[in-house]
Formats: C-alpha cells, sequence, structure tokens
C-alpha cells in the first residue's frame, strides 16, 4: 500500500487558454454521423428540441447527450456505438502551448517512484500522439486508461475505483488531478480520493512536492 498519483491529459498535462479553440469546428463537421441511424428528419427535431447538442464538443457532453436522447426518443434508433467508433480512430486538434506543459524530467521521475496512471476521456491514439509533443513516454505510467463511457456509468469514477483496488489503496492516498470539475475532480470527490482542479500544467511539481519529498 503507498501513494498514487491518477492524472487526466487534455488541459493537465499542458494547458492554456486556446488549447481547444478548434475542437467546436471539428467536432461540429461529424456530429451528425454521431446518429447515423436516424433520418433527417428524425435527426432535424433532435437539433431543434435539444439546441445544447450544439454546443456539446467534449467525450463526455456528447456521451451525455446521446444518452439523453437514447431515453428521450426511445422509437428512434439511437445509441453510443458509432460515435464510439469514431471517437477510436481520431486526434483532436489541440493547440499545444510549449509554455505551459508540464515538465516531463519531474514527470517521470514520479512514475519511477509511485504508480501513476493517465485516465481520460480521449482515445489512447489521441493520448500516445500528443505525448510526443510534450516528451512524455507512454512506458512510465502504469497504466493509460480511456473512458469508454459505459451506459451504466460514464464517468471515471468506475476507473478510479478499480485503480484503488488494483493498487490496495486507500481513498486518502490517492491524488487526482485535472482541468475539468465536472469529470475530474467531482468523480474522484466521491470516492473520497484527494483532487486537484488543474488551471496550468506548470503547477503540477509544486502540487506534488507538497505531497511527497520528490526533487
Amino acid at each position: 500500500m503507498g501513494k498514487v498519483f491518477i492524472f487526466d491529459f487534455d488541459g493537465t498535462l499542458y494547458s492554456g487558454e486556446h488549447i481547444f479553440d478548434n475542437i467546436h469546428a471539428f467536432i461540429s463537421k461529424y456530429k451528425r454521423s454521431f446518429l447515423p441511424n436516424v433520418n433527417d428528419q428524425q435527426y432535424a427535431k433532435i437539433v431543434k428540441e435539444n439546441p445544447s447538442w450544439e454546443d456539446a464538443y467534449s467525450g463526455e457532453q456528447i456521451s451525455n447527450h446521446i444518452y439523453m436522447f437514447i431515453k428521450k426518443y426511445p422509437t428512434y434508433d439511437i445509441s453510443i456505438k458509432a460515435y464510439r467508433k469514431w471517437e477510436l480512430n481520431v486526434i483532436e486538434p489541440v493547440l499545444i502551448d510549449k509554455n505551459q506543459t508540464v515538465d516531463p524530467v519531474f514527470l517521470k521521475k514520479l512514475c519511477q517512484e509511485y504508480p501513476v496512471y493517465i485516465v481520460s476521456n480521449s482515445d489512447i491514439i489521441h493520448v500516445k500522439h500528443y505525448m510526443k509533443d510534450l516528451n512524455i513516454e507512454a512506458s512510465w505510467f502504469k497504466d493509460i486508461i480511456s473512458n469508454q463511457f459505459l451506459a451504466k456509468d460514464p464517468t471515471k469514477k468506475h476507473y478510479f475505483k478499480d485503480i484503488l483496488s488494483k493498487e490496495d489503496c486507500k481513498p486518502y492516498d490517492a491524488y487526482v488531478f485535472g482541468d475539468s470539475l465536472s469529470s475530474d475532480i467531482a468523480p474522484a470527490k466521491k470516492l473520497g480520493l484527494n483532487a486537484y482542479h488543474i488551471t496550468d500544467a506548470r503547477q503540477l511539481p509544486n502540487i506534488i512536492k507538497n505531497i511527497v519529498n520528490l526533487y
């Protein structure tokens, strides 16, 4: 038993005001294909009755909307499968600010000393692609987990719980770092884990140094 560290990826190991500026337009080009089995009339009805769909662009937002549509339109042929298949094969165009990235030397040392996980709403192909820009190696981490947005629990909560069990770790010895209050911080706090809201990736070394004596 010992301390375990869990990181989100996008917006956490790198950050910046404009990193997601290109995502909305990119997702908008494909959004119709996420509901391939509804006809155009049905899709138009969905869009009209759910204006928030237009502003849904994160994996969490899109998945929550699709699950809502499944319940709201039971006679329509709607599932999460098309979106999940699309996400498995796409690298979203994030903009990495080289001035706001985690120190890779520090992160590597942390991974050498403790079990360190990434739990991301992005797919693994996306995470590993951008790791190269951050000078981070996937092999440093105990595991890299991509949220599958399961119908029974689309949050990260069950992944955090699985890590606790795997590492035989008490909640007070686990530390979660993420940029999203809803996706990262809320599920961590529900389990009693230590949760840190990250707005600048450069904060991470100092925060962790206050948790453990790692230099």
